[in-house]
This record gives C-alpha cells, sequence and structure tokens, in this order.
C-alpha cells in the first residue's frame, strides 16, 4: 500500500534513535553498575549528578529499568533513580524471583516480573536495603 510515508526514516527516527544525553547518562550507569550474590542481583544507579553532567531528561530514562536484568546470570535488577528526597525503584527479575514481594517489603508493588517503590534514603541507603531485601528471595544456590 503507497501512502508516501518514508517508513523506513520514520523507523529509524523512533526506534533506532537517542540523544547524545541519553547514550552519555546510560555509559556512566552501565559504568555505575554493582553486583551482589555471584552476580544474580544488579543494581544499577541513576543519580541527580549524572543527570546534570548528562542533561538527560527524566522521560528519556524512562525505560531504563530493564537493563540490568539483560545481564547473563542476573535474577534481580534493581535501578536506583536518585530524586530530591527520595529514591524511586525499578524492580525487575527472571523466574524464580518475584519483583513484587521484594517491593512489597518497601510499600511497592505491581507484577511477578516487573514492580517499584519508593525509598526516603540515599542511592547508596537504598542499594542496601534493597540488596538485603532480595538477598531473601534468590534461591539457593547448588554446589
Amino acid at each position: 500500500m503507497e501512502s508516501g510515508v518514508d517508513t523506513a526514516r520514520l523507523n529509524t527516527c523512533i526506534f533506532e534513535s537517542v540523544s547524545k544525553a541519553k547514550m552519555l547518562a546510560e555509559a556512566k550507569m552501565m559504568s555505575a553498575l554493582q553486583f551482589y550474590e555471584n552476580d544474580r542481583i544488579a543494581v544499577m544507579p541513576v543519580t541527580l549528578a549524572m543527570r546534570a553532567e548528562t542533561g538527560v531528561t527524566g522521560e528519556e530514562l524512562e525505560d531504563v529499568a530493564g537493563i540490568p536484568r539483560k545481564i547473563e546470570g542476573v535474577l534481580v535488577g534493581i535501578t536506583i533513580k536518585e530524586h530530591e528526597e527520595e529514591c524511586h525503584i525499578s524492580l525487575r527479575s527472571k523466574e524464580p524471583v518475584n519483583a513484587d514481594q521484594i517491593a512489597a517489603a518497601f510499600d511497592g508493588g505491581g507484577h511477578r516480573f516487573a514492580a517499584g517503590c519508593t525509598i526516603r534514603a540515599s542511592v547508596e541507603e537504598a542499594a542496601r536495603l534493597l540488596v538485603e531485601e532480595a538477598r531473601k528471595h534468590l534461591p539457593k544456590e547448588q554446589a
């Protein structure tokens, strides 16, 4: 069907193009990844400093929550977005871990493999609390 729309260009603009600020922010986030429990938990902070240094907008960061879970062997991916007085947490998990149960420990919620919560703490303290809780939900390691 001929509509006169350049679909290849449209596809590139929508799906294959990000701002320089977003790319720089993602590089900083990935370089700040921290791993726990034999790499089964990955924590990715998104600090106010990172946002200021790169100029990335909050809207541009809406799709970064899944990055830590993509890593081979990671069962719980935690993204911590720092705000002025609190941290917004995105939890992503793989079978058999239930992200909703981890979020519920902080009065949050969601679904089995995607959940969230808010913690009034620094990024470092939020990470400590979340890792402590996530450990309780990991399966025992095989010897």
